[in-house]
């Protein structure tokens, strides 16, 4: 339907249906990734806490290794959201297995079992020295300076956070928009990407900050080695070039999502540079 409410003639249901099933895909692959990104920032937390603090709950999780006085966020509130998990009637497993048969709970199991937000507002109320330790193992190098750094990491986790609630809670995901929080900054986007994929077009058009295509970039960036990043922007353009049916669905589909029209030739252009 356009602005009018009226439908578009020349609309079959067998092309809404193959654009369902287009834009399914598309999710399915940024879905993916997002669930490896956040196993990946858990398992840094945990190995960097567990390292400086202890492998017992009780050690990793006392209030004095955190910056209790954040703005940022409540420890205190963030602490009783993780306890319960601990302290709960039926936990999940891995948590589970070990209340029953250890007697401490490692940071490596229980954050196995905390949520997405948890795990990013744990790193938001990290001390210095363990926040600058996990941003440089998630984003290497020295390109931005460190503060810019860590305000990007919290940006882009919690902007694909929000994608990836979408997607599983099967919401409207095509005119997707991160929160004015959550919006990465053009400056570190252009600085941590490659110029196939960005430009200072893009940026000052509103593209890559807070929409699809900045989730697209932020998974692309702490994917942590070219293969990983090879195989995502593939499964990317063949979901894009190789769609069911014979519509031509990306242009369509780029107009409602606001993507490049481009995409698949950046996304080529950026493999042949990896």
């Amino acid at each position: 339907m356009d602005s009018s409410d009226k439908f578009k003639s020349g609309i079959s249901i067998e092309y809404l249906y193959t654009f369902f099933l287009f834009d399914k895909n598309f999710q399915q692959t940024l879905f993916s990734r997002i669930v490896l990104i956040e196993n990946y920032l858990k398992t840094n937390l945990a190995y960097c806490i567990s390292r400086d603090f202890g492998v017992h709950q009780n050690d990793y999780l006392d209030p004095k290794n955190y910056n209790y006085a954040s703005k940022a966020i409540s420890f205190p509130s963030l602490l009783k959201q993780i306890n319960r998990i601990l302290t709960g009637k039926h936990p999940f497993q891995p948590t589970a297995y070990y209340l029953a048969n250890h007697n401490h709970v490692p940071a490596w199991i229980l954050f196995k079992n905390i949520k997405f937000s948890h795990a990013i507002n744990l790193f938001r109320v990290l001390k210095a020295q363990q926040k600058n330790y996990i941003a440089n193992e998630l984003i290497p190098g020295q390109i931005l300076p460190q503060r810019d750094k860590i305000e990007f990491l919290i940006s882009g986790m919690n902007l694909i956070r929000q994608c990836r609630n979408l997607i599983a809670h099967n919401l409207k995901f095509v005119t997707y928009k991160a929160s004015p929080k959550d919006r990465l900054k053009g400056k570190s986007v252009l600085s941590l990407l490659p110029p196939t994929l960005i430009s200072n077009t893009d940026i000052t058009n509103g593209t890559g900050t807070n929409d699809i295509y900045a989730a697209i970039l932020f998974i692309f960036l702490i994917l942590n080695t070219p293969y990983l990043k090879m195989l995502f922007l593939r499964d990317l353009i063949n979901g894009i070039t190789t769609a069911p049916g014979e519509y031509p669905l990306f242009p369509a589909y780029a107009a409602i999502t606001k993507l490049p029209v481009d995409l698949p030739i950046r996304l080529k252009n950026t493999i042949n540079i990896l």
